[in-house]
């Protein structure tokens, strides 16, 4: 096996992370003189070896690695394992062999692969978000298979990935599969004086002038990661910074995967039922709105997301849809603000009929999770 790599002066001496090396070519075994067992031994050796900070160094610093099939073979053990371990085997897979017209090589794409999944933080909590966008309908099936240009796309500008919080690193690799039309890519703004353009989907204008160099965008609209120091109040005590509260299209949120949850949910979805409800005593709705947004999370023990636009507060209860074996998509929205409340059941499900029986499986589980809080739901009760 053989490396050739270097790092120019600059680019080491601004990214500690990355491993100098000589550019020097040097061998590492001759497989002439190996028989299968003994490669196949000596590539385990030199995966545990190195592990995955040996790995994402030796990454770092190469510009061409030619590794034996032997080799390859021993870091795609190694890219499944960690796929297990962060319980993401059943929602992402990776490519089992080289294909015509890919992007990389296999051995460096399964470098690459391995060094984005190992630099980025925990990713468990990124199943129910891709299993919500299977029952939503973003993605065709489960597991997602990471193409060479997925893992390009993570790691080309790899200080840019090690920059973002864990939540938002973890995003980058597949975010963009779970949209049309960008709707659902998340990239890095860069302002255009001058310009303004339209969300196709939100029917939203943006002025990118308004926006910062390096700020993070979700399809057309700009999305600002609160820190520690600038987090609002209402979200200070919950502030996770490997998941931070951001602010988007006027609301914030408790945290950026909120933000991905509600954003497939409203582009997919239709509406089932809806009341809202005056603060006068002859609705008393509005008190029965208000006490179930109060409620310690979560609710009706169901994904429950807060988020606050203006004087209004938001809570939506995520119904089915983040949990295996789901096939569509339902949940609550509560609205409260001065004098006014209201409350919507969402859903994904093809309707059937016509009305609110158009969407039986919807209101069989909307019954089944909400209970006694269905009454608030006059045309699902019957």
């Amino acid at each position: 096996m053989f490396l050739t790599g270097a790092t120019g002066a600059t680019e080491a001496s601004s990214s500690s992370w990355y491993l100098q090396v000589e550019p020097r070519r040097f061998c590492l075994l001759n497989a002439q003189v190996l028989g299968d067992y003994e490669l196949q031994a000596l590539a385990d050796k030199l995966r545990r070896l190195l592990d995955f900070n040996g790995c994402a160094a030796l990454f770092g610093a190469s510009r061409t690695i030619a590794f034996s099939t032997a080799i390859a073979d021993s870091i795609e053990r190694g890219v499944a394992e960690l796929l297990r371990q962060h319980h993401l085997n059943r929602v992402l897979t990776y490519e089992p062999s080289d294909r015509p017209g890919q992007q990389m090589s296999r051995v460096h794409y399964l470098v690459r692969l391995w060094w984005v999944l190992a630099y980025g933080g925990q990713w468990a909590e990124n199943v129910p978000i891709l299993r919500m966008a299977k029952s939503a309908g973003r993605v065709a099936s489960l597991p997602v298979r990471l193409t060479a240009a997925d893992v390009k796309r993570a790691s080309d500008d790899k200080a840019l990935y090690l920059s973002r919080p864990d939540a938002v690193r973890q995003y980058s690799l597949y975010g963009h599969r779970l949209g049309r039309e960008g709707e659902m890519e998340l990239t890095r703004w860069r302002s255009m004086r001058g310009y303004s353009v339209y969300s196709h989907r939100l029917s939203l204008r943006t002025e990118l002038a308004r926006m910062a160099d390096g700020q993070e965008a979700l399809g057309w609209t700009g999305v600002i990661l609160y820190t520690q120091q600038t987090v609002p109040r209402e979200y200070a005590s919950r502030f996770d910074p490997t998941d931070p509260a951001c602010t988007c299209s006027g609301c914030d949120y408790q945290g950026f995967r909120s933000l991905i949850h509600m954003r497939m949910a409203n582009l997919s979805s239709n509406v089932v039922s809806f009341h809202e409800h005056s603060s006068q005593p002859s609705a008393p709705g509005y008190d029965a709105i208000a006490t179930l947004m109060l409620r310690p999370t979560p609710l009706w023990e169901c994904r429950t997301i807060d988020y606050t636009s203006g004087l209004s507060s938001f809570r939506v209860v995520v119904l089915c849809g983040d949990t295996d074996g789901d096939d569509f998509v339902a949940y609550i929205c509560m609205e409260r603000r001065s004098g006014w409340s209201s409350i919507v059941l969402r859903t994904t499900e093809v309707p059937q009929g016509g009305g609110a029986a158009d969407f039986p499986r919807t209101k069989t589980t909307a019954r089944e999770k909400m209970r006694d809080d269905i009454r608030l739901l006059d045309a699902v009760i019957h």
